[in-house]
This record gives structure tokens, sequence and C-alpha cells, in this order.
């Protein structure tokens, strides 16, 4: 949250508000049957599938991605997809090197935007709506049609107190 909270707040004092804030591993490339990693120096961020992925440090990335493949089942992956690096030694997958130096954000650039991405800006972080403006030419019609409102029950009320009386007086006279 912190770390969310301080990208929105520095996109902010660069003067623009982002549309979506999507999680690093569903920038990566992804087709049916491959992984994608791409292995920086402070971490490594891998995408296991259409929706699926992790970022973790370098030095684990082999054990989390044997525990991964474990678990796969039927998802088990045919190739696996490196960006920079050397690729990780997984016994049963041949690791395909697509760039031996690249930078993160031109393979997140390259992939472009998820046909529906997850959006972590909701909730608290999502865009606040901006009703001040948009509202502000009613006002004067909203204060009409509220005193019309309150004028037609004080009406009905006067008049619901005319008919109780002239009921009573009726029952009276019966």
């Amino acid at each position: 949250r912190d770390l969310l909270r301080g990208w929105l707040d520095a996109c902010a004092q660069a003067g623009f508000t982002p549309n979506a804030v999507i999680p690093e591993p569903l920038l990566l490339p992804w087709q049916p049957g491959d992984w994608s990693v791409v292995l920086e120096n402070q971490r490594a961020v891998v995408r296991t599938g259409r929706w699926e992925g992790f970022a973790i440090e370098p030095n684990t990335l082999d054990l989390l991605l044997q525990q991964a493949i474990a678990g796969a089942g039927d998802a088990m992956p045919q190739r696996l997809r490196v960006w920079g690096g050397p690729p990780p030694a997984i016994i049963g997958l041949e690791p395909h090197i697509e760039d031996s130096t690249p930078e993160a954000l031109r393979v997140f650039a390259s992939t472009g935007l998820p046909t529906a991405p997850i959006n972590l800006l909701q909730g608290p972080y999502g865009p606040q709506a901006q009703w001040g403006p948009w509202l502000r030419p009613w006002r004067a019609a909203a204060a009409l049609a509220a005193a019309w409102l309150l004028v037609q029950w004080f009406v009905l009320a006067q008049e619901h107190w005319s008919l109780r009386r002239e009921q009573t007086t009726l029952r009276t006279t019966m």
C-alpha cells in the first residue's frame, strides 16, 4: 500500500494521473505454453499464466520456479522465455533466451496492455468522482425543486388535516 501510494504521489507531483496501474507480471509477454522471466539485478519478474505471476529476489528464483512447475499440473510450460541475465536452471525445461541485456521497461512496453487488465486503482486508490463542477449549474434548479416539494408537502398535509376534520364531523353527524 505504501509503495502504491508513493507511486501515485510521485505521479501527482509530476502533474499527471494514471488511468490504470497493472501488476508487473501481467506486463510480460504471454502465450499458452510459455512462461516469461525478466531477470534484473535486484529482482526477477515471472509470468506463469494469463493472470498469474510473481516477483522475487533472483537468488531464490530457481527454487520457486521448480515449485511452481511441480504445482502446475496440466498448465506445465513447454518453454521458458528469459530476458536478461543467465537463465535459471530448471530440470526438464529448456530456457529460450530472448535478450541477454534488456531493460525491463522495454520488455513491458513491447507487450502492450492486456486485453482485460487487472487494475490496481480501486477502492481508496481509484479515481474519486468530482461532482462539484458538474452539479454547480444545477444548484438553482435543485433548490427550486426542493422548495416546490416542500410546498407540496405542506399543501398535502393541510388537505389531509382538513379531510380528517371533515371525516370526524361526518361521523359525529351520522
